[in-house]
C-alpha cells in the first residue's frame, strides 16, 4: 500500500472514503482465496536477502571488523578535548534546495531512482523517487521549515529539492560524512522542541542558533576528533547487526531441525547454539 503515498499529498489527503475505494493485487490459491502461504514465503525470502544486503554493506564499508583504533577509543572516553559554542550561520550558508515547478504526480515515480527530499520527519526526509535529474549535491545536511527538528537529515547522494526543504551550504570544504553526522546530533540537540507547525523552523532562525563542536588547541574546528567520534558509533552499531545476523542464522538453523525432530532433540539443538555474540570478547566491550 505504499504507492498511496505518491497517489495522495497535502493539497490531496487520502481520507479513509477515498482509500477504501482504491485496489491491491494479491496472491490467490487453487480455491481463489488469499494465499498467506505464498505471502509468508515471499516475505521470508526477501528478509534473507535483505540480511544478505546488510552483510555485504559492512564488508564493503569495512565495518565488519568492528575494532576501535586508539583514536577511536580516546574520543569516546572524552580524553584531550575542548568544546566551543559557534553559530550555526558562521559555518553554513542556508538556503532553499532547488526543486521543479512539478505536482507530485509529474515528479514522483515508482521506479524512479533518484531520491527527492520533501518536507518529512522520517525516512531521512525522502519523500519519493523520480527519474528527473538530481538538483543538488549529496554530502549535505537539509531540514524542513515547516516541521520540526526532527526533520533534520544528512543525505549522501545528489538528490532533487522540494519546496520548504532548506539546505546547509559548507564555507569550509573539510566536511565530510561523519563531521556532518556528529555536526547534525548537536543540530538537533540545539532545535529540539522548540519548533512545529505553528512555530516555524525558519532558515533566519536556524542560522542564529549555536551548537557546541570540538576545537584543537589553535581554537578551530576539529575536524578529526568527528571523524573519529561517528566512526566509533558506526562500529558500535556494526556490531550490534553482526549479532543479529548471527542469531538470525542461528534461529532458521533451528527452525529446519525442528521440522525433522522431537521436541526433545530440539530443545538440545537450541541449548548447543547459543548465540556466539553473548560470550565473544571484543575490544570495544571492554
Amino acid at each position: 500500500m505504499r504507492y498511496l503515498k505518491n497517489v495522495f499529498s497535502y493539497n490531496n489527503m487520502g481520507t479513509w472514503t477515498r482509500i477504501k475505494e482504491k485496489s491491491i493485487s494479491l496472491p490467490t490459491n487453487l480455491h481463489g482465496n488469499i494465499d498467506l502461504t505464498y505471502m509468508e514465503d515471499y516475505v521470508n525470502k526477501l528478509q534473507k536477502q535483505q540480511y544478505t544486503r546488510i552483510r555485504d554493506y559492512l564488508v564493503t564499508n569495512k565495518l565488519d571488523n568492528y575494532t576501535l583504533s586508539t583514536k577511536e577509543r580516546d574520543c569516546i572516553q572524552m580524553k584531550n578535548v575542548t568544546f566551543k559554542t559557534i553559530s550555526i550561520g558562521s559555518l553554513f550558508d542556508i538556503h532553499p534546495t532547488k526543486a521543479y515547478k512539478a505536482t507530485n504526480k509529474d515528479l514522483f515515480k515508482e521506479k524512479g531512482n533518484v531520491p527527492v527530499v520533501a518536507n518529512s520527519s522520517v525516512d531521512n526526509g525522502i519523500g519519493g523517487w523520480t527519474n528527473l535529474n538530481a538538483t543538488e549535491k549529496g554530502n549535505k545536511v537539509v531540514f524542513s521549515d515547516t516541521t520540526t527538528s526532527d526533520s533534520i537529515f544528512y543525505q549522501p547522494n545528489d538528490f532533487v529539492g522540494y519546496p520548504h526543504v532548506q539546505g546547509l551550504y559548507p564555507y569550509c570544504n573539510k566536511w565530510n560524512e561523519n563531521s556532518l553526522l556528529y555536526f547534525i546530533s548537536c543540530f538537533r540537540k540545539s532545535a529540539s522542541g522548540l519548533f512545529n507547525y505553528g512555530n516555524k523552523f525558519t532558515r533566519v532562525i536556524a542560522s542564529k542558533m549555536n551548537v557546541r563542536l570540538p576545537v584543537t588547541k589553535n581554537d578551530d574546528i576539529d575536524y578529526d576528533f568527528m571523524e573519529n567520534f561517528i566512526s566509533a558509533q558506526k562500529k558500535f552499531i556494526a556490531k550490534k547487526l553482526i549479532c543479529w545476523l548471527e542469531q538470525q542464522n542461528i534461529n532458521d538453523n533451528i527452525l529446519k531441525i525442528e521440522k525433522s525432530v522431537s521436541d526433545f532433540t530440539l530443545s538440545e539443538a537450541a541449548d548447543k547454539k547459543k548465540n556466539p555474540c553473548l560470550h565473544r570478547k571484543t575490544t570495544i566491550m571492554e
